[in-house]
């Protein structure tokens, strides 16, 4: 969504059967436009990387599922070919980058060699993020001392 509010370009690639929520997508579609922005959902793995900047991974879930374990080892079975792996870039740009929020579990959303390879800027978001975080929590502290 943010990214979309930021006049970006997103392409949501997903499997099938993993379509997001309606609500959800409407909301940034609405934010892409109004930014000059465009967002577009596909399955199609060669059609949402060709060109790609940067590769934001995130595991695919059912949250209805979340936490059984028997159900959880059946739907990766059928996902371990959305692991983002070095071929993922073949058709990106040259200077593309990987994202990922944190944390990862290693070789189901990100195998370890793009992961830990110099297309990662996972280390440097997670400082920023930190960084961020103490800043917010002492701007919090210090609006509590003042009241």
């Amino acid at each position: 969504h943010m990214a979309a509010m930021r006049g970006m370009d997103v392409t949501v690639l997903r499997p099938d059967g993993f379509a997001l929520p309606p609500a959800i997508m409407a909301k940034a579609r609405a934010a892409a436009e109004s930014s000059g922005g465009t967002l577009h959902e596909t399955n199609d793995r060669h059609e949402a990387l060709e060109g790609a900047q940067v590769i934001y991974a995130k595991e695919w879930g059912c949250t209805s599922d979340y936490g059984n374990g028997d159900i959880d080892r059946g739907l990766r079975a059928q996902l371990a070919d959305w692991c983002v792996r070095d071929s993922w870039f073949d058709s990106t740009r040259a200077d593309c980058r990987l994202m990922h929020c944190l944390p990862v579990r290693r070789n189901v959303a990100v195998a370890d060699q793009v992961l830990d390879g110099p297309r990662s800027v996972v280390q440097r978001e997670a400082y920023n993020r930190m960084t961020v975080q103490m800043a917010v929590l002492h701007s919090l502290l210090s609006d509590r001392k003042s009241h």
